[in-house]
């Protein structure tokens, strides 16, 4: 291909060999070039594995995971009854939002709406819980 590519930089007035050995000699250190680059990205290094912190939660994240979402439980707990519906529907239960209208009776422009105003709500109330735990 880089023969076919370069072909109209061949002069047949001049040799034709020498003029293929430099492209193929161009050739051959591109693709070096190339290796090279690829090798100073990418180590086989095992030792460094052992060096890492297991990803696994430590008992310390695990309860301030569990104290999230428990604030979470009880902001949603204290959000209007459309909005808290709204939630539970689309947000966890992940129900599209067809069957969200269908099971709450309510249009699918309502469940949008309402959705939007309870997250705008948690985004507030769980801030401001941020700010008061510190």
């Amino acid at each position: 291909m880089t023969l076919h590519r370069v072909r109209h930089t061949y002069d047949p007035a001049r040799p034709f060999v020498p003029w293929l050995r430099a492209v193929s000699q161009r050739r051959a250190i591109d693709a070096m070039r190339s290796h090279g680059r690829h090798r100073t990205r990418e180590v086989h290094a095992p030792l460094v594995y052992e060096s890492q912190p297991d990803p696994a939660a430590t008992a310390a994240q695990e309860l301030e995971r569990c104290d999230e979402a428990h604030d979470l439980n009880a902001a949603v707990a204290e959000l209007p009854e459309g909005q808290h519906q709204a939630v539970e529907e689309l947000a966890l239960r992940e129900r599209s939002l067809e069957e969200a209208a269908a099971s709450t009776g309510r249009t699918a422009g309502a469940l949008k709406v309402n959705l939007h105003r309870a997250l705008k709500a948690l985004r507030a109330r769980l801030a401001k819980g941020d700010g008061n735990d510190a």
